[in-house]
């Protein structure tokens, strides 16, 4: 609950990481819960990406849906790519955490161990994750019904997708504006 607290006041959802300092409180060491937090993490923008992939051929023209999902892919290795990284994982330890980093001793062997030997625990993460979307979908399609209004289910589950995926670009507080401007726009 805190952490989600912390969730709605900052940019792109970065209070969801305020979760490793309140583990901290209870012994967990700060690498592997780090690792299983980022994992997770990667493992939603991975399914959002592939929701609004979906979504982008469905709303937009063939060429501007292809384009779209190049870009998102492309984004999306990008970020696996930098997280995974021994290289991006120095630079950080370097000039970010600094004197930090023995405290996050196990990130690296943590990460390595869930990919690797935890697969199932991976798929049932992307199959939660995506029945979470599912579940946020059918509150918002009871929503619209609640108030008269019939909208087909796919457009709700493709435009929360879409529009979640677009609040993370950290520009405003809990991507206010962008959500809702965006989902007009759909």
């Amino acid at each position: 609950v805190i952490s989600w607290t912390f969730c709605l006041v900052t940019p792109g959802r970065l209070g969801e990481l305020a979760l490793i300092p309140l583990l901290k409180k209870e012994k967990v060491n700060l690498g592997e819960v780090s690792a299983v937090i980022i994992t997770d993490k990667i493992i939603s923008l991975i399914s959002l990406v592939i929701i609004t992939g979906i979504g982008f051929f469905y709303f937009l023209s063939y060429k501007n849906a292809v384009l779209y999902a190049l870009i998102s892919t492309i984004a999306l290795i990008l970020i696996i790519t930098l997280i995974y990284s021994k290289f991006t994982r120095e630079i950080i330890k370097r000039y970010i955490i600094k004197k930090l980093s023995v405290k996050f001793k196990g990130f690296n062997d943590t990460m390595i161990d869930l990919l690797k030997h935890n697969k199932r625990g991976v798929i049932l993460n992307f199959i939660s994750t995506v029945l979470r979307w599912l579940v946020s979908t059918f509150i918002i399609y009871y929503l619209f019904l609640s108030i008269g209004t019939k909208v087909p289910i796919i457009p709700i589950f493709l435009i929360h997708a879409i529009t979640t995926i677009i609040s993370y670009i950290p520009i405003t507080i809990e991507g206010i504006g962008l959500k809702e401007g965006s989902a007009v726009l759909l």
